[in-house]
């Protein structure tokens, strides 16, 4: 396997990273399924694990399951953590204040990233998003069921403002003990309004900007019977995780449950106007620059699902395990690949996509011919890649990895029982010879 030419970079570990993608070498055989990639991890990779310095510059945020995005605008890159991050002092009680999430700001001015700040967050569900003016972001806050928003200081560092705006859903799911969980998050071009998913409550809610700041203006259930008492009980809209919006006012809302493309117009109060079946469970989508087509992640079917947004319906489906004859498995349409995300270069010429149980980023070669895009080659990456961004000049991609050993752990994880106790060695950070 190799990429015929240098497009970028990519990236690999604990959290996150950054590589070269050049020519791949010799092969090496994976553990368990025949398959080999070349190598285990791009050559010349740089590797940064993502560290809540100077709040504990010994801890690396890590997690044995976890969802991270990740977002960049001109020379920020920022990587959101959602999931178990349990932090425990030597005796092993949790701390608490650092059993949180993080959002970390790298400085990709020079390409490299340079960690300049650790954010906590008390709770996050995979929702971020930059403001279009580039000088605040907003984070969803998974089960407090709240939007936060920071902006940029004068000194350069990101802050807080005011507090988290409350979704209203008054700690209650659809369900018997079950809690919000305020999931993806869009925002619209003059960013002045905000569309949030809200995945155990099978709803999105509409936040609008005045000179007062963000205030919930709407909130709109996606179950078909919400809308049509006629169609209680018809499977739709459950479980929305990813938000993409276009300039006229309509929402793509990823359904995962009930397998559709939930489409809303928002102009006025929001509304239902089209469901779209797709194959697989729908993640994480991308809306092109020109805003005619929808690409979506589908972990289960190993593909990812295009929309046409002037039609609203569903026109190609692009299978995203490996090229053709390359993998032995490939003809037997094997799947768990885990594809839960997708992205677009910049000159939109190669969407790509990360198959989180493989490893590894696949590269698609677009076609104007129906069913005949494909893929052309597989980036190895770190451990369950599940995020990727590009720079602006397009040179360089940053995937985030959602997984990472979790450190010691006695009788669980690493090394070996004895009679004087457990020991672990520290591990040295992983980072190549031209880093």
């Amino acid at each position: 396997m190799h990429w015929r030419k240098m497009i970028g970079r990519t990236a690999a570990v604990a959290l996150f990273a950054c590589a070269l993608i050049p020519r791949l070498r010799a092969q090496q055989t994976i553990p368990n399924s025949g398959q080999q990639i070349t190598p285990t991890a791009p050559h010349r990779s740089i590797i940064r694990a993502a560290e809540p310095r100077p709040h504990r510059p010994a801890a690396v945020s890590r997690g044995a399951s976890r969802k991270q995005s990740c977002q960049s605008r001109w020379q920020t890159l920022l990587v959101l953590t959602s999931g178990y991050n349990m932090l425990h002092d030597s005796s092993g009680h949790a701390i608490p204040a650092d059993s949180s999430q993080f959002v970390f700001v790298y400085d990709i001015s020079q390409h490299k990233p340079l960690q300049k700040q650790a954010i906590q967050v008390p709770n996050t569900y995979s929702g971020i998003v930059f403001d279009p003016s580039g000088e605040a972001f907003y984070v969803s806050g998974g089960v407090d069921d709240n939007v936060h928003s920071y902006a940029l200081g004068t000194t350069g560092q990101w802050t807080e403002q005011g507090s988290p705006v409350a979704l209203g859903h008054n700690g209650q799911g659809a369900g018997i003990s079950v809690k919000p969980q305020a999931a993806g998050i869009a925002i619209t071009s003059d960013g002045n309004k905000l569309v949030v998913a809200n995945y155990y409550n099978d709803s999105i809610s509409v936040l609008t900007k005045s000179q007062n700041g963000w205030s919930v203006s709407g909130e709109l259930d996606l179950r078909p019977g919400k809308e049509d008492p006629h169609q209680s009980g018809v499977p739709g809209g459950e479980y929305p995780l990813w938000v993409v919006m276009t300039d006229n006012d309509t929402a793509y809302i990823s359904s995962i449950r009930d397998r559709e493309i939930v489409v809303v117009n928002f102009a006025a109060d929001p509304k239902v106007v089209k469901r779209i079946r797709v194959p697989g469970q729908p993640n994480r989508m991308v809306l092109n620059a020109s805003q005619s087509t929808v690409y979506v992640a589908q972990d289960n079917t190993d593909s990812v699902g295009v929309i046409d947004t002037n039609s609203n319906s569903l026109v190609d489906n692009i299978p995203v395990t490996s090229p053709a004859g390359l993998l032995p498995q490939a003809k037997l349409k094997l799947k768990g690949n885990d594809t839960n995300s997708v992205t677009l270069s910049r000159d939109e010429k190669f969407p790509l996509r990360t198959n989180g149980w493989m490893n590894d980023i696949a590269v698609v070669q677009l076609s104007s011919v129906a069913k005949q895009s494909r893929v052309i080659g597989l980036i190895p990456t770190g451990w369950y890649p599940n995020s990727i961004s590009f720079s602006d000049d397009g040179k360089f991609a940053y995937v985030v990895n959602g997984k990472s050993p979790t450190g010691p752990n006695p009788g669980q994880c690493l090394g070996v029982t004895s009679g004087k106790g457990f020991e672990v060695p520290r591990r040295k950070p992983i980072q190549s010879a031209t880093d």
